[in-house]
């Protein structure tokens, strides 16, 4: 299962990306050392996102989106 991190600051949504294979409902931690989010995947696997990373990654329906507009064409369904 994929599992999606959704940021608010301040009360209003920042952002939200999808966790490749995380645990759903499982454990989510947020470590301001290292300023990243920790979790388990579906392999039990510890994984770790940096919040900088999070934050500036795009999306990916955005960037399918720009390719498709690049090549003229619409979008797949």
């Amino acid at each position: 299962m994929d599992g999606m991190l959704m940021v608010f600051e301040q009360e209003s949504y920042a952002f939200g990306r999808f966790l490749p294979g995380s645990l759903l409902p499982g454990p989510l931690a947020y470590s301001s050392r290292t300023d990243s989010f920790i979790t388990v995947s579906s392999c039990r696997q510890v994984e770790s996102y940096k919040y900088q990373v999070l934050a500036f990654a795009t999306d990916a329906d955005k960037r399918q989106e720009t390719e498709q507009q690049k090549h003229g064409s619409g979008k797949r369904l």
